[in-house]
């Protein structure tokens, strides 16, 4: 699948490739600023003005892209992410092998109730098992025991994946925590991986193999 992204005028149609990292460069701060607020903006429901597609087609934004603007912290275990992970399990536990083990569950929480609350002066009631709660209850979170930022953000981008399907992910300023030596790395990481990645910085990087960048020089030029 080409993914391509436009602003009309402020740079032509980039093609965003897999085969190497994309980079938009916008030198000018005002305009660096400006766009990442619209982008933020149209992930959140608001209009704009940039236009995401795939092979020629419109695509939402907010369906299509992850955005990550902090590194520091770096969090895995984000409400979204984990919102996305329970929806996942309860689908996967009311269907399948594992309903019986749900129904069993249901069972011994109502033996349970019924024996705690016998007796008792205060009249109670409780619905059925809600999963979900449970999930929460018993703190089930992704697991990340990665030191470095490369390594986290490795694993964020293929459990985003996992939950959600193919996404484009705009990371902005990440460059700032990579030290220069291990950028190769990193850009090798997310090709080797298949993800489509499109940084966003506010300086031109020095040009690789592994890198497919386009210049927004202060002037507002394109240099592609």
């Amino acid at each position: 699948m080409q993914y391509k992204i436009v602003r009309q005028d402020l740079f032509p149609p980039f093609c965003l490739e897999t085969q190497r990292v994309n980079l938009l460069a916008i030198e000018r701060p005002s305009a660096f600023y400006a766009l990442v607020s619209e982008l933020y903006g149209q992930l959140n429901g608001e209009d704009g003005k940039i236009v995401l597609s795939a092979n020629n087609q419109p695509l939402k934004i907010a369906a299509k892209t992850e955005l990550l603007t902090q590194f520091v912290p770096f969090e895995l275990n984000g409400k979204r992410m984990l919102n996305k992970l329970y929806q996942n399990l309860e689908k996967k536990a009311l269907g399948g092998e594992t309903l019986d083990a749900v129904i069993g569950l249901q069972t011994a929480v109502n033996v349970f109730m019924e024996t705690l609350t016998a007796g008792e002066l205060i009249d109670t009631e409780y619905s059925g098992v809600n999963l979900t709660a449970l999930w929460k209850a018993i703190d089930l979170r992704i697991c990340g025991d990665q030191d470095t930022l490369e390594e986290k953000l490795a694993d964020y981008m293929l459990y985003v994946r996992e939950l959600e399907g193919e996404k484009v992910f705009v990371l902005v300023n990440l460059l700032s925590y990579v030290n220069p030596e291990r950028r190769e790395l990193l850009y090798r990481t997310f090709v080797d991986h298949g993800h489509t990645v499109l940084l966003m910085e506010p300086y031109a990087q020095t040009p690789s193999e592994w890198l497919h960048q386009m210049i927004i020089d202060a002037d507002l030029c394109v240099i592609d």
